[in-house]
């Protein structure tokens, strides 16, 4: 018996032709799947560090306005003494963006609420803002405790945030505030059923709070 070897002969150049041809697709395509993950990582960090940089300035824009508990306004003295402590809520803002048309309403602890005239409040700074009571009578120290409220303030590119506080009176008699929450105004959810105010109610009182602000600037002296 003879054993036979087969062989394999090229009998043109169209057989290397086609392993070059092959191989260099296979090579097209290895390196086209190396580019688009390295594409595609390239993209992801860059979407990564873009994110970063928006974090970033909007931490930079994001005021955090809260009411303040001021020795003076507890005890009623200069310059919250004559009954003008239960007309104002000392604020501050403790972020380091500017808080513009800062306003809000506090629910007193009968259900009659009033809304705050609007105003600005640097970085840093304490203002009072004052509670529009729409022409009525403040509310006496009964009305207060238990009463809460919220503020809602625009940063420098027109996002609303918003601060939900209570007020409290301790043992000894005496109003404090108590902060709640803070933080995006569209993550809060439903102002009216927080608070139980009718939005037709407080759209109308927040309308009429602007009204009369705009009116007290024209006709305040100069």
């Amino acid at each position: 018996m003879f054993a036979v070897t087969p062989t394999i002969h090229v009998t043109s150049g169209e057989g290397l032709a086609t392993w070059i041809v092959a191989f260099a697709t296979v090579s097209l395509f290895v390196a086209t799947g190396l580019l688009f993950w390295a594409t595609k990582r390239m993209v992801t960090t860059a979407a990564k560090q873009v994110g970063i940089e928006q974090d970033r300035i909007a931490a930079g824009q994001h005021p955090h306005v809260y009411p303040v508990t001021l020795d003076p306004w507890v005890t009623t003295t200069p310059p919250y003494a004559d009954g003008r402590a239960r007309h104002v809520i000392p604020l501050a803002n403790a972020g380091p963006g500017i808080a513009h048309n800062t306003t809000g309403i506090l629910v007193f602890s009968d259900g009659v609420f009033s809304p705050i005239f609007p105003l600005t409040i640097q970085p840093g700074q304490e203002l009072d803002a004052r509670l529009d009571f729409g022409g009525g009578e403040a509310r006496g120290l009964e009305g207060w405790k238990n009463a809460h409220g919220f503020l809602v303030y625009d940063d420098l590119v027109g996002v609303k945030w918003m601060t939900e506080y209570n007020v409290r009176q301790s043992n000894g008699g005496s109003l404090f505030f108590e902060f709640q929450w803070s933080g995006l105004l569209s993550d809060f959810g439903d102002l009216t059923k927080r608070f139980n105010i009718p939005a037709s109610a407080m759209r109308g009182e927040m309308n009429n709070t602007l009204d009369r602000a705009i009116s007290a600037s024209v006709t305040r002296p100069a």
